[in-house]
């Protein structure tokens, strides 16, 4: 046999600007791949309609067809329509009324699939070649929550004993069932025996991501209840995608991108990653 290795965070020609890694585009309605324009092989995806109450759906290559959704708990079923075997993009028969955030694996991202033990707790490789982090895992055979790890949990301390769910808008919470209070390495990284990741013969998947200079930008900042736009997070480019979540409150996951609109000082198009409904104006 031959095989040829995908390109990963260790391997490839590494991301030159951030329409290498990731990609936001509106469907064609084309019958046949890709409806999703990238320009790259799509790793993972995110989709839904922004301008009526619709549900988030992930898609991973890795997966095939099959979709999860952030904003519930259900487990994996197979999407006819989420066919990805294109260089350039994914999926087929969505309108414009739907959008994509589109991701290919390299240093800032990657996607990582394994079978629970039911063990204490499991190493896990990765192939980000640097440190993730914010992970996002779920449970594809179970309706368990989507758990969350970011460096910025309880403040940036000891963030590796805590976590928070992408299908709710709770606070942090410790348990160290989650990552079994290990902090991820730039190879590996560590789940416990919380069934959301470890349930024994059940098949997980996460999603790894990891700062990148001049692409990506994980970070964490304290509010301070100013609203004249003085607070200002520096990420050394302009986004075009961002995701905020309060870790300290129950608060919804905010999502802007520059494809439904970003401005200053105006009331941009907001989303919310743990929730079905329509996009709001109050950005």
């Amino acid at each position: 046999y031959m095989a040829i290795r995908r390109p990963d965070g260790y391997v490839g020609k590494p991301a030159e600007a951030g329409t290498d890694a990731f990609a936001l585009d509106t469907g064609n309605s084309s019958a046949t791949i890709p409806a999703f324009d990238s320009t790259f092989p799509v790793d993972f995806a995110l989709s839904r309609i922004p301008g009526s109450s619709d549900n988030w759906y992930t898609q991973a290559r890795l997966t095939g067809l099959e979709g999860l959704s952030t904003n519930q708990n259900w487990s994996g079923s197979d999407v006819a329509d989420f066919v990805d075997d294109s260089n350039v993009g994914w999926c087929k028969d969505r309108s414009s009324s739907y959008q994509s955030w589109m991701w290919k694996r390299g240093a800032g991202f990657d996607v990582v699939c394994w079978e629970g033990q039911g063990s204490l707790s499991m190493v896990l490789p990765h192939s980000l070649g640097t440190t993730p982090e914010m992970i996002w895992t779920k449970n594809r055979d179970d309706t368990d929550n989507w758990i969350c790890y970011h460096k910025g949990l309880n403040g940036g301390t000891n963030p590796q004993n805590y976590f928070v769910k992408t299908n709710e808008n709770s606070a942090n919470v410790a348990d160290t069932g989650a990552w079994h209070d290990t902090a991820p390495t730039a190879t590996h990284f560590t789940v416990g025996n919380a069934d959301n990741m470890n349930y024994d013969g059940h098949s997980v998947i996460a999603f790894l991501f990891a700062s990148v200079t001049g692409i990506s930008k994980v970070g964490y900042y304290t509010g301070d209840n100013t609203n004249d736009g003085s607070k200002v997070i520096t990420t050394g480019f302009q986004p075009r995608f961002i995701m905020i979540k309060s870790t300290s409150n129950a608060e919804v996951w905010v999502v802007l991108d520059t494809l439904r609109g970003i401005q200053n000082g105006a009331n941009d198009q907001v989303l919310y990653l743990n929730s079905n409904g329509a996009q709001v104006a109050n950005g």
